[in-house]
C-alpha cells in the first residue's frame, strides 16, 4: 500500500515538474515574439521594457530554455 502511495506522488512531481518547464517554454516564446514583434514594427512597445529586455545577450539567456 505504502508503494502505491509513493508512486503516485512521484508521478505526481513528475507532472508538475512537467508542466512546469511548459509554461517556462511557452513564456520564453512569447517573449521572443513579443520583442520580434517591436523590432519590425508589427507592435508598439507597450510594456516599455524593449530596451532592457531584448537584448542580444538576453535573448541568447532565452534561446537556451527553448532547447
Amino acid at each position: 500500500m505504502k508503494l502505491r502511495y509513493g508512486f503516485i506522488v512521484v508521478c505526481l512531481g513528475l507532472v508538475f515538474v512537467f508542466a512546469g518547464h511548459m509554461d517556462a517554454q511557452d513564456a520564453a516564446r512569447e517573449h521572443v515574439a513579443y520583442c520580434n514583434n517591436v523590432k519590425d514594427g508589427v507592435l508598439p512597445d507597450y510594456n516599455g521594457t524593449y530596451k532592457s529586455e531584448c537584448t542580444s545577450e538576453k535573448l541568447q539567456e532565452i534561446s537556451k530554455i527553448l532547447r
